[in-house]
């Protein structure tokens, strides 16, 4: 079983106009900060489900390939211009001062583009690609279809929404 050891919230993330989403798993289409932090916190050590994904090759990734160390999760969109390229640029700089103190193959880091309708194996690689992050075993970017971004999101209590400017959403990292 997978389980949420740590989640890291801020709102930063939340960026346009509020508009009747088509792609969400927020109920009213609004985000709200004081409710978002609240489901994103009572996701701390809950179990997630073994979702199934594709890397920027085309080929199936599971949740469960990553058993036996921590797993960094980070949810983005590929066409996003400006919060989810400082969140992936935070997520690297980060990464380079943990793998100085612990290794390569201490942890994996997996981003998930959420935008299930343009996040693609093609759309990802280029995402990392365009941002300078290396993609190989120890950080992968996958996309999704919806039961699984939909899920994961749901058990990680992550919140997005459609909005005029792409999406609103929360600023997570989750380490399970």
């Amino acid at each position: 079983t997978l389980c949420i050891a740590v989640v890291a919230v801020s709102f930063g993330g939340m960026a346009g106009a509020q508009a009747e989403p088509s792609i969400s798993n927020s109920t009213s289409g609004v985000l709200d900060e004081k409710r978002a932090l609240a489901i994103s916190q009572a996701a701390i050590g809950r179990a997630i489900g073994d979702y199934s994904f594709r890397d920027t090759q085309g080929k199936r990734v599971s949740l469960s390939d990553f058993r036996g160390k921590p797993l960094v999760i980070s949810l983005i969109y590929s066409s996003c211009a400006d919060v989810c390229p400082v969140i992936t640029a935070t997520l690297q700089s980060v990464d380079e001062i943990a793998r100085d103190a612990l290794s390569d193959d201490a942890y994996s880091i997996v981003t998930i583009g959420f935008d299930i309708a343009a996040d693609n194996p093609v759309q990802m690689r280029s995402f990392a690609r365009k941002y300078g992050v290396k993609v190989d075993d120890h950080w992968r970017f996958l996309s999704g279809d919806l039961t699984a971004v939909s899920g994961l999101s749901d058990d990680l209590g992550f919140q997005f929404f459609e909005s005029v400017k792409g999406f609103d959403h929360l600023t997570q990292t989750t380490i399970l």
